[in-house]
């Protein structure tokens, strides 16, 4: 895996659904993707402060909280063993999974000296359509490690982890990696240390003919931003990285919004700082940033003045840069229109809590598209917990890892009928960033918050 071809630095270890309530059942749309219900009985062995009882499990809650951090850290193993060579060679397909889920704790026990703590699970994923068949429901194996603590130090042959990606080998990016059918794996072939768990994936619901909220949309003085994040490792500090894979992405946004009858009113390169504030607030640095602006007639019969930032910078958590950061804050409180090509830094990179201060509630209604890798897991729900609910707010999310070679032709199938001023339901939208994908296959993308929506076409 390079990091100038595939999107998703192995940063943060992911925390799913600790601290969130289980939210109520929301339609989503993808032209490939579909919800799915996931239920399965796991368990986990446990050392160190392991409960005694199922009863000072359920009652102790300091006793829980661990219990519950420790199954988190299992479960988001099913992130990577979705990815996998080996489940994509027996299902034809990859998977992603939701950040939200239930667990009911159902027994306690000792087994040869351990503490097994035994759970009911009920959550969702996403699929690739294909694998239902005409099905509502089937069968699939679940892969977790028993004992998340020390299954990496198994799959360990002569100082290298032989279970995981060659070049992502820290016990830190196992989660996200890891595959024990991978040919020299000490773990093939049913090791006792992984559990194998049978679980049910039933069909959700999924929207039909829902729309964008168009007439908030299209009417005044409207902002766009688009952010392409590097991708390499070597980001120059002082100008921009022009042999960066992201700096041709840039290019070729820049010669494609002339042709939609927006003019180029601004440009910066090699800058650093608060770049909408104006002079003074900036210095020397490795971003360049454009502005384009035009008035466009509607389908709605109205005139919108769109204002499209386009930024290119480094977008890493981790960065001492703040520039994107500042710019991203102030796309989330006056943006219709977020657009977001590069690392997810899994979910760390755009993390609401590492912002500046911001008003999410400024904007009456916003569309955020994170074209990032796997970033169906991420940003749901805390952006949806943010904004109030999805009512002021849709999110379109990929299931999978996006490729480089096509975030431009991704961000012109999503972005081309709104600075067009059209009215394309969001079926269509998704069936043409489908489409945009061209030999890649699938990135399980989908649109979550339209079920809410309430603007129809006249008739």
């Amino acid at each position: 895996m390079k990091r100038n071809v595939m999107f998703g630095i192995v940063q943060f270890l992911l925390i799913i659904a600790s601290g969130f309530t289980f939210a109520a059942e929301n339609k989503f749309y993808g032209d490939v993707a579909r919800e799915a219900r996931l239920t399965f009985q796991g368990e986990i062995e446990i050392k160190g402060k392991s409960p005694a009882t199922l009863e000072e499990l359920k009652n102790n809650s300091r006793v829980s909280r661990w219990v519950r951090e420790k199954i988190d850290g299992q479960l988001q193993h099913i992130i990577g063993y979705f990815q996998a060579e080996s489940f994509t060679e027996q299902y034809k397909s990859k998977a992603s999974l939701d950040d939200n889920y239930r667990i009911k704790y159902t027994e306690v026990k000792k087994s040869s000296g351990k503490i097994v703590v035994s759970y009911q699970y009920r959550g969702k994923a996403v699929f690739d359509k294909k694998l239902f068949a005409r099905r509502d429901r089937i069968k699939i194996d679940i892969k977790l490690p028993r004992n998340p603590d020390t299954i990496y130090a198994l799959g360990v042959v002569n100082d290298e982890n032989r279970c995981t990606d060659e070049h992502y080998n820290s016990e830190g990016d196992f989660f996200y990696f890891w595959d024990v059918e991978l040919p020299g794996c000490p773990l093939r072939g049913g090791h006792p240390a992984v559990l194998v768990a049978q679980a049910e994936a039933e069909l959700l619901p999924v929207t039909d003919r829902t729309y964008p909220e168009y007439d908030k949309l299209y009417s005044g003085k409207k902002h766009a931003f688009i952010f392409i994040g590097y991708l390499d490792d070597e980001i120059l500090p002082n100008r921009v990285s022009r042999r960066d894979a992201a700096y041709q992405i840039f290019k070729d946004v820049s010669q494609w919004l002339p042709t939609l009858n927006l003019r180029k009113v601004k440009e910066l390169a090699n800058v650093s700082g608060d770049i909408l504030a104006g002079r003074g607030e900036t210095s020397r640095g490795g971003n360049l940033y454009q502005r384009y602006e035009g008035v466009v007639e509607t389908s709605l019969g109205t005139e919108v003045e769109w204002n499209v930032h386009v930024l290119l910078a480094d977008t890493s958590s981790s960065s001492e840069d703040e520039t994107f950061r500042i710019m991203y804050a102030r796309a989330l409180e006056t943006g219709s229109l977020v657009v977001y090509d590069g690392h997810s830094g899994l979910g760390g990179n755009l993390a609401l809590d590492i912002m500046p201060e911001f008003d999410f509630d400024k904007m009456d209604y916003q569309i955020i598209y994170f074209n990032g890798c796997s970033s169906y897991p991420y940003f749901k729900t805390p952006y949806f917990k943010a904004k109030g609910g999805s009512k002021k707010l849709d999110i379109v999310t990929s299931g999978l890892t996006t490729f480089d070679t096509t975030a431009f032709g991704n961000m012109q199938a999503f972005l081309y009928s709104f600075l067009a001023g059209k009215t394309p339901s969001y079926q269509k939208i998704m069936k043409w960033v489908e489409e945009s994908n061209g030999g890649e296959g699938t990135y399980l993308t989908s649109v979550n918050g339209d079920d809410d929506n309430v603007w129809l076409p006249a008739r």
